[in-house]
């Protein structure tokens, strides 16, 4: 038995039904139907919705009821998101939102989060905080005058 780890995902895939990848997001160098596969002494927990097929790998060690866990709440949560709008248009068109999800629900392979209704509330208030705060536009003169001041504070500092 190996020792206990907080990483416990290696990849979480998006395929559409031709096999062809829509996202794919790794944390190591290596209705629905769930289903697991031992592959290359790797765990892979699968759902298919609609014309996306949605991968969890872990550890040929990990639990797989911790896996199934996630790709249940990721699902959910995106359904949730998208409006039930579940499909490889809505996820390429929506990449920014499932991204955020993913980086809400595991951090370098870590879950962060496991309970569907906290990571869609997190969500949620991210995306209504991303919608209310003023866009900032950045022009060459504000990009020198910042440079200007790095290069400033990194003299005085340099100096002491």
């Amino acid at each position: 038995m190996s020792p206990l780890s907080l990483y416990s995902v290696q990849a979480i895939i998006f395929l559409d039904e031709d096999g062809k990848r829509i996202l794919s997001k790794y944390y190591s160098d290596s209705s629905s139907v769930e289903d697991v596969l031992f592959l290359d002494n790797r765990i892979v927990i699968y759902r298919n919705i609609g014309d996306v097929f949605v991968y969890v790998v872990g550890a040929a060690d990990e639990n797989e009821l911790l896996l199934e866990n996630i790709i249940v709440c990721l699902t959910n949560v995106l359904q949730k998101l998208i409006k039930n709008q579940f499909s490889k248009k809505s996820i390429v068109d929506q990449l920014d939102l499932v991204l955020l999800v993913l980086d809400e629900l595991i951090d370098d392979g870590i879950l962060l989060e496991g309970n569907p209704n906290v990571l869609y509330d997190t969500v949620s208030q991210l995306i209504k905080g991303r919608d209310s705060s003023i866009e900032i536009s950045l022009t060459e003169e504000s990009i020198s005058r910042a440079l200007a001041m790095a290069k400033e504070q990194l003299a005085r500092s340099l100096l002491k």
